[in-house]
């Protein structure tokens, strides 16, 4: 097949604009155009992963620098309760429960981290999983046993 017929079979597919074109397939998990995008929030998702890979980032020059060991100082959670406590309305408002979830345990987990003595590589953990529940699939319900 030479590269002139493939160009040439190329531009006669994509004259099809007198011909009515079906609907999409269903893809529930997928964004397929822009009012698609606008319409799921993509710019809070955007936004989200911004905040969250900052404060992340933040996190791991701290570690290293001051060693994967170093322990967690008051001042180390500014930030990191900022960006939590803005994340959380947003991701309430488009009922991302697994991120709830994920934010609500290191709400838990703020306070009692410099008073308990963990490492910072411990939040690093902590705010990766709050930032890898966005891709978890929704949990399918499941009934109680009979």
């Amino acid at each position: 097949m030479s590269t002139s017929f493939a160009i040439q079979d190329y531009r006669e597919n994509l004259e099809f604009s007198s011909v009515p074109v079906g609907a999409w397939p269903a893809r529930p998990f997928s964004l397929v155009s822009l009012l698609e995008m606008l319409s799921f929030s993509a710019e809070v998702f955007y936004l989200y992963s911004v905040e969250l890979h900052t404060v992340i980032d933040g996190v791991m020059h701290k570690v290293d620098t001051r060693g994967q060991g170093a322990l967690i100082v008051p001042e180390d959670l500014t930030e990191v309760q900022i960006v939590v406590e803005h994340l959380y309305p947003e991701c309430k408002a488009l009922d991302l429960k697994r991120t709830l979830e994920r934010l609500d345990t290191v709400r838990l987990l703020l306070p009692r981290l410099v008073e308990h003595g963990y490492v910072l590589s411990d939040l690093q953990h902590e705010l990766n999983e709050v930032d890898w529940s966005r891709y978890a699939p929704p949990r399918a319900h499941q009934s109680p046993p009979d």
